[in-house]
């Protein structure tokens, strides 16, 4: 059930991300700085998981935004 609502949790954001790249036209890839900064703050299985994915930069985007919520 956990791992059920992190995968939704995930596809949402991902949703998210492709819109906002439609919006602001920042397809591609995350740049390095991006992708150590998405490293640091969800970690380094999941986050290289994710680096590893194609057209990820908005979703590394939304993903690091996700930071500014506290």
């Amino acid at each position: 059930m956990l791992v059920q609502g992190l995968v939704q949790a995930v596809a949402s954001l991902a949703q998210h991300g492709e819109s906002h790249v439609a919006a602001n036209g920042a397809a591609g890839s995350a740049s390095e700085a991006e992708l150590a900064e998405l490293v640091d703050f969800i970690g380094p299985m999941v986050g290289q998981r994710i680096a590893s994915s194609t057209n990820n930069r908005g979703l590394v985007r939304t993903i690091l935004d996700a930071r500014l919520l506290e």
